[in-house]
């Protein structure tokens, strides 16, 4: 199956190059810093789509969501603990000892738990520690999602391609971690 993608300057909103290739193609682009490569939906031609928000909006909300995941999934650091894997595994690891701990803290239970960070190194986490790092983890994720609907938002509120292309889906996002 062939795929149609375009790479943009998104600091400028112009369209650097047209592309096509084999399913898969559009990811392993390598553009230069300061641009991105958006994969459009099977059929697009990308010089129609290089002006028709039309097509470029769904193809940007799809490299957002993209980008949302790979950024929930990134881990991030919570001062007292140190840095957390967040990936699915990891976040449902997370949410089972989170609620162990509540488990235990509410039947005045003893509760311990030896959690390997993302380094791996180790650390003791009491009850309270450990809902700490279930809330955390949550307000992580959706902190990465308050991200991704404002950015939808811009996209939503663009009318014209040049516009569109103008939004820098980078910007903002190390701040949630």
């Amino acid at each position: 199956m062939q795929e149609n993608y375009i790479i943009y300057n998104y600091s400028t909103g112009t369209v650097f190059m047209r592309g096509s290739g084999p399913e898969g193609v559009s990811y392993i682009q390598t553009p230069p810093q300061g641009f991105d490569v958006l994969k459009l939906a099977s059929g697009i031609d990308p010089v129609l789509a290089e002006t028709d928000i039309t097509y470029l909006a769904p193809a940007m909300w799809d490299k957002v969501k993209l980008l949302r995941d790979k950024i929930i999934d990134g881990g991030f650091t919570i001062p007292s603990v140190g840095s957390i894997d967040s990936n699915s595994t990891a976040r449902t690891n997370i949410s089972g000892a989170t609620l162990a701990a509540f488990m235990a803290k509410a039947s005045n239970q003893p509760f311990s738990v030896t959690w390997t960070l993302a380094d791996n190194t180790c650390k003791e986490l009491d009850a309270d520690s450990m809902i700490d790092l279930g809330l955390a983890t949550i307000a992580f994720v959706n902190q990465c999602h308050e991200k991704a609907r404002a950015v939808r938002e811009e996209i939503a509120q663009a009318e014209t391609a040049e516009q569109l292309l103008s939004i820098n889906l980078y910007d903002g996002w190390t701040a949630v971690q």
